[in-house]
């Protein structure tokens, strides 16, 4: 972008045998963007120049209209830093909080009323051994449980459990188990005895430690899978192992999540997916689960080319999300501000960690039944109102899915005989 002060008086040239003529106009843009500034009297005009193999003009027409707002503050305001300063209106910023995804399942997906969200997980868990008592609940390469097999082994969890813990008040259970059915039971075992939600359809449990990832095409083809769920690491390996056009014709959605997504992995998605199935990405910590999501088909990507990751998209239900800056104020467009997830639904906290969960859990001012939970992710308000994840605030990585804490690891490197300074 080229800024120019026109800070000249508007005169005609004068000499001997010259005559100043009108002004040149601009037929072609010399930049991609160029912004004229000249006085008039006790006005300043502004004229934007812009290319228009890049730009269409209602992109203009909505930069200037931000360019005017921040002119504003700076005058209500000019102590403030820039950079502290809006741009966008407070009906603008209501409009882009307001946009959903474009995409959505149209498919005949089990309904899930409100009634239902509202339900805890065994309520919910309950009502589907009634309804479908001798139906595949879950499936692994070892064994097969109905729901109400399921229950059964759920019940033997909990009285064990109760058992153990009779005398010990508000006592924590830790579960220790591979990844197999009896890892659900343990689950839902627990959570029955303080008194994976199963929506009518069958889970299917793949060990990839243990069965490697060469596999997984046909298991998905030989189990009839219809959803399909992983992080991206673990999607991209599943990807590359088929080969041409081969097609898991099956699939209704492949849903991603714990990692960033590339823009690449929408590409393999389109080639090897049927037209009827959906790509999600998402992101949803442990503490709030899903919160947001972005839909995509096999239509051409609205998302630029330039970008270097999928966005994560748009809050769910009963849900908001916030981008604030280290002033809690909301960033405006393409600002990057720490995800903040205000809702119902999120966890309590964190287990002996008061300091932790009080920096992170926090209440919610505008509404005593909510909280607040910050992140510590970051991400970037994009003009269709959606969210593009840009990193952490701290030094936190997350590998296949696993968060990992480098001060933790350094830590404990530390502590090693004869173990070399990590370097800072």
């Amino acid at each position: 972008m080229f800024f120019n002060v026109l800070n000249f008086a508007d005169e005609r040239l004068h000499h001997p045998g010259l005559t100043g003529g009108e002004p040149i106009p601009d037929d072609f843009a010399q930049f991609d963007l160029t912004l004229y500034a000249s006085k008039d009297q006790d006005q300043l005009q502004l004229q934007l120049v812009y290319c228009t193999d890049l730009f269409e003009s209602a992109t203009i027409t909505r930069l200037l209209d931000y360019f005017r707002v921040l002119l504003t503050g700076i005058h209500l305001n000019p102590d403030r830093r820039i950079s502290a300063l809006p741009f966008l209106t407070e009906e603008t910023r209501r409009q882009l909080n307001s946009k959903r995804n474009r995409i959505w399942p149209n498919q005949a997906f089990k309904p899930f009323p409100r009634k239902a969200v509202e339900q805890s997980t065994m309520e919910r868990f309950a009502q589907q051994v009634r309804l479908n008592p001798e139906q595949a609940a879950v499936r692994s390469r070892g064994m097969e449980w109905t729901y109400w097999e399921l229950e059964e082994r759920a019940d033997a969890v909990a009285c064990a459990i109760r058992e153990k813990t009779l005398a010990v008040e508000k006592s924590r259970v830790a579960l220790l188990c591979d990844h197999d059915a009896p890892m659900v039971a343990a689950i839902l075992g627990s959570l029955k005895s303080g008194g994976a939600l199963l929506n009518g359809a069958t889970l299917c449990l793949f060990d990839i430690r243990n069965e490697g990832l060469a596999t997984v095409p046909d298991w998905l083809s030989d189990e009839r899978i219809s959803i399909y769920h992983s992080t991206p690491t673990v999607y991209r390996q599943v990807m590359r192992s088929m080969e041409g056009n081969a097609r898991l014709s099956g699939l209704r959605l492949v849903v991603l999540g714990g990692e960033a997504v590339h823009p690449a992995d929408p590409d393999s998605y389109r080639q090897h997916c049927p037209s009827e199935c959906l790509f999600v990405n998402g992101l949803g910590p442990t503490e709030s689960t899903v919160t947001l999501q972005y839909f995509w088909d096999h239509r051409p990507s609205p998302v630029s080319v330039a970008r270097y990751s999928v966005p994560v998209g748009y809050p769910v239900e009963n849900t908001d999300v916030l981008l604030l800056n280290e002033s809690d104020e909301p960033v405006d467009l393409y600002g990057v501000g720490e995800i903040v997830i205000r809702s119902r639904h999120i966890a309590l906290g964190y287990w002996r960690r008061p300091e932790l969960t009080r920096a992170r859990f926090r209440p919610d001012p505008t509404d005593r039944n909510r909280r607040m939970y910050y992140t510590g992710d970051l991400g970037r308000l994009l003009p269709d109102g959606a969210i593009e994840f840009v990193g952490r605030r701290d030094q936190q990585l997350k590998i296949r899915g696993h968060r990992v804490e480098c001060g933790e690891v350094e830590t404990v490197l530390r502590q090693m005989p004869l173990s070399p300074k990590p370097s800072s």
